[in-house]
């Protein structure tokens, strides 16, 4: 009997450590994304305790309640006064936010069908998901800026963005490999983990700036850190001549969603909105560039 249990012990091996981890990982992943939003909701609602500025070293820690943001009124939405006219202010702050509002939930709604394509035939196919995490928190970081200043024109489309993100990596989620399910994970930890240092950092007052100068350079990073994905694709493109992997209507959308945002950053004279919408708008020109002078090269050999 000793012998038979020796046997079957070394038949069946235990699994090895990463695999118990990846198992772990997707039984909390729906945990943790709630943790991730709750996070969220709750530097809207004032939970995440910022200590005010009034407070001293050795005093209790305030919870302030933060007014709306100066550059944000909603007379402009109620019908006033300079709603219905053609000024400058009005393009600049109401009509360009309100099209990048538009153009970029159109962009977060367009795998919409491949998505659910993917789900129906339980095979993904040529859908790409793992950018799908990196969207959730580059929306989410806008999310802790726009609610922080009170921008309903920022706060609108990046709620929109993380909710469409969260769909599609869940549903997604059971189609892909093992290695590609570990990479989502960490990426989604990795965004986790700098908003908790961050917070963590605000509200121990280790962090030398303003919470708004905080979340706006944290936006911004997770910003660069989203638009530096592509680049790698525009230089496979120039290398082989093909532009066949960049979807031309996607690149002319990027470009309008960039220069409206940054023409709304502009207007507001904010600068965490409008340089790297500048720099998304300039990057989507390249892409956009290449392909009308390379073409798809596949379509052209047929």
């Amino acid at each position: 009997q000793f012998s038979n249990t020796v046997l079957i012990s070394q038949q069946t091996p235990p699994p090895p450590l990463s695999l118990l981890l990846l198992q772990v990982a997707e039984m909390r992943l729906w945990v943790g994304v709630f943790l991730f939003l709750f996070s969220i909701v709750g530097e809207g609602l004032g939970l995440a305790v910022v200590p005010h500025p009034s407070a001293t070293a050795d005093g209790p820690r305030q919870l302030r309640l933060r007014p709306p943001s100066r550059y944000t009124s909603t007379r402009y939405l109620r019908g006033g006064s300079p709603s219905m006219n053609l000024s400058p202010d009005f393009g600049m702050k109401i009509l360009a936010p309100l099209m990048g509002n538009i153009i970029g939930t159109s962009m977060f709604l367009s795998s919409v069908p491949a998505v659910l394509k993917a789900n129906r035939d339980n095979d993904r196919g040529s859908l790409n998901i793992t950018p799908f995490a990196a969207q959730m928190g580059n929306c989410a970081s806008w999310l802790f800026y726009a609610i922080h200043v009170m921008n309903w024109w920022i706060i609108v489309p990046n709620t929109l963005g993380v909710a469409i993100a969260a769909f599609y990596t869940l549903s997604t989620y059971h189609l892909l490999k093992p290695s590609e399910k570990t990479g989502v994970f960490q990426t989604f930890a990795l965004y986790a983990s700098l908003f908790a240092v961050i917070n963590a950092g605000l509200y121990l007052r280790l962090i030398p700036l303003s919470t708004q100068d905080t979340y706006g350079y944290m936006a911004n990073f997770c910003l660069l850190f989203f638009y530096l994905a592509p680049l790698s694709t525009l230089a496979q493109v120039i290398n082989t001549k093909d532009a066949s992997s960049i979807d031309p209507l996607l690149s002319a959308c990027g470009v309008a969603n960039g220069a409206f945002w940054a023409a709304y950053g502009l207007a507001i004279k904010d600068p965490y909105v409008w340089v790297l919408n500048a720099v998304g708008a300039v990057l989507s020109m390249l892409s956009t560039g290449a392909r009308l002078i390379f073409g798809d090269s596949k379509s052209k050999a047929k």
